[in-house]
């Protein structure tokens, strides 16, 4: 509890007893802010532990609630867990950290990396295995590649057993979504607010980079962003607004969306965002009123989950207020349901369904009898509801923002942390060296941010059925071989930060069916001799930092749907030809350092 002072003693002892018994207002818990005896209480809850502030003066709301999340967050950082059982054994270590956060009633700082300066205590550690992962943790996967289920529940400034010092990295996207439905099933109101969250155990601070979608765009535009004909994300990313940390630096973000930034100890959101674009929401929910004789109605809730199959949702639980005349409910579930719970919670009238998993594209049916007291009603289904629900979606978000690559500025040769970013989608890891036997249906596959090195297999052309392709950031050399005829489906190839050398295959230089091609940061040369006449689709073409020479060709002004085309840090000289004022689609033209007179 944090206080200057000026409150009653037993202000803790009062405030236990309050939120332990709350009863007012028809409400079963607290509100975050009450006043008792002109004392104000502020709360947040953070994983069953209650941050508390007190003060009898007028403050901002907002600021004290942000604090105390904050509070929470640098206590975490240092404990690594946050559990009673943490707190009780760091005492000594919670205080200091208290006193140097806060001086008399006033904020100094509440940076981690800052108070390792002032806080010399030295965390005791739990042992975070037998505990459940926490917040924003719990969604990372385990597997091969995968990040453990505790590996992020430790302390930033502990080092591990032995006195090595941990050389790793977290990155998630985290959303959260909002979503209002009409009674007959359309879209009233829709918003995603969500942020990259990242926690870093990097010693020396180097400096790293982020690479967000090439297709992201900041501001409305006015249209919907909906894609029911993609499961991977395609199309445009559109956000209302961004904020960033105070680390990022921006110089590239409007040509390459990619943010640079030398990242503090310990977790803190990198980014920011917002959208109210229409977008297609992971559920759709349906819900029936209808009276079924005297002081009786029957409820029928349906939830179907709009995401692929390869996609579970977690702990939901849906939730739906009852007309106040309500006095008893009894529940009928779907033949073989698993794993569901049912309750009317009769203090506030309302409905509960629980429900512990969703697999995606499936469809559950909740059917409520309601008895009503001797009170004559009126409307039933202008008194109940709405409905709301909370969930938990790994590998999955609304906005399909995405981290395409995360690079760390190398100290020396030997020097590669474990990167753990989790994408909105799932992605193949593969560890060993490609060989024959592909799996024929294969759509997507990622092996980005890898240690592969060497020639890339030739092999590759048995996946006949790619969508997309992406091979960033390692170590490839050598040429690009020359197999892109018989991937027939392609649609997006990324080799950035790679050392590939050479020209351009011949069959991906005449490749139909490609829309983005991504080879920046490579040593490719020659010219581009890109068959606009073939590659009709082609979107996105990025080509940056590499030695490709000669002429621009006037044919590209036939790619007539690009809209973005990146030649910067190249040797093309000559000038940009009369013919690109056709290219009507064209959004980014990022042409430094390349060496043409006409500029």
């Amino acid at each position: 509890m944090i206080d200057r002072g000026e409150v009653p003693k037993g202000s803790a002892e009062i405030f236990f007893r309050k939120v332990k018994f709350w009863k007012q207002d028809g409400q079963e818990e607290a509100p975050p802010i009450f006043n008792v005896d002109g004392v104000n209480y502020f709360h947040v809850k953070v994983v069953g532990l209650f941050f508390v502030a007190t003060t009898r003066v007028n403050v901002s709301p907002s600021l004290v609630l942000e604090l105390l999340q904050r509070v929470a967050r640098v206590i975490k950082d240092y404990l690594g867990v946050l559990s009673e059982d943490s707190f009780r054994k760091n005492f000594v270590l919670v205080y200091e950290l208290l006193d140097e956060v806060i001086d008399f009633g006033y904020v100094q700082t509440t940076s981690t990396e800052v108070l390792k300066s002032y806080v010399f205590n030295e965390p005791i550690v739990v042992d975070a295995a037998r505990l459940q992962p926490l917040g924003p943790a719990a969604i990372f996967m385990q597997g091969n590649k995968r990040m453990p289920g505790t590996a992020i529940t430790k302390s930033v400034v502990a080092n591990e057993p032995g006195g090595r010092k941990r050389e790793e990295i977290f990155v998630d996207i985290i959303e959260k979504i909002s979503v209002t439905f009409s009674s007959s099933g359309y879209i009233l109101t829709s918003e995603v607010d969500g942020t990259i969250q990242m926690k870093s155990y990097l010693t020396g601070n180097p400096e790293i980079r982020l690479a967000l979608n090439e297709d992201l765009s900041i501001g409305r535009g006015g249209g919907s962003v909906y894609d029911y004909g993609s499961s991977y994300g395609a199309g445009a990313v559109i956000l209302d607004d961004c904020n960033f940390h105070e680390s990022v630096r921006l110089d590239s973000f409007n040509m390459d969306r990619t943010l640079a930034l030398v990242p503090p100890d310990g977790e803190f959101p990198v980014m920011n965002h917002r959208m109210t674009q229409e977008f297609k929401p992971p559920f759709h929910i349906n819900c029936l009123i209808e009276e079924a004789g005297h002081l009786k109605a029957e409820v029928v809730l349906k939830i179907r989950a709009e995401f692929p199959s390869n996609i579970t949702a977690n702990t939901v639980v849906v939730e739906m207020p009852l007309p106040k005349y309500t006095t008893r409910a009894s529940f009928e579930l779907e033949p073989g349901a698993v794993g569901q719970r049912t309750d009317f919670k009769e203090a506030n009238k309302k409905l509960e369904w629980d429900l512990k998993k969703i697999v995606g594209g499936f469809e559950h049916t909740l059917r409520a009898k309601l008895t009503f007291s001797q009170e004559s009603h009126g409307n039933i289904t202008k008194e109940a509801g709405p409905v709301s629900m909370t969930f938990t979606i790994p590998m999955y978000n609304a906005s399909r923002l995405q981290v395409k690559y995360l690079q760390i500025a190398k100290k020396s040769s030997s020097y590669n942390p474990y990167r753990w970013v989790e994408s909105p989608f799932p992605t193949n890891t593969v560890h060993s060296r490609l060989t024959d036997g592909y799996e024929t249906g294969l759509m997507v596959l990622n092996l980005q941010n890898n240690n592969f090195s060497g020639q890339f297999n030739h092999n590759i052309d048995h996946l006949s059925s790619l969508v997309e392709l992406d091979i960033s950031s390692n170590s490839f050399s050598r040429v690009i071989p020359d197999v892109f005829t018989n991937l027939g489906k392609l649609e997006k190839f990324s080799t950035g930060l790679n050392n590939f050398n050479g020209t351009l295959p011949v069959s991906l230089l005449n490749s139909p069916s490609i829309t983005s091609l991504d080879l920046q940061n490579n040593s490719l040369n020659g010219p581009v001799n890109l068959n606009c006449s073939t590659m009709v689709h082609l979107k996105s073409l990025r080509l940056s930092s590499n030695n490709f020479n000669g002429l621009i060709l006037h044919s590209l002004f036939s790619c007539k749907n690009l809209t973005m085309l990146n030649f910067g840090h190249n040797n093309l000289d000559s000038q940009i030809p009369e013919s690109f004022k056709n290219l009507k689609a064209l959004t980014v033209l990022p042409l430094s350092r390349t060496n043409l007179v006409n500029l």
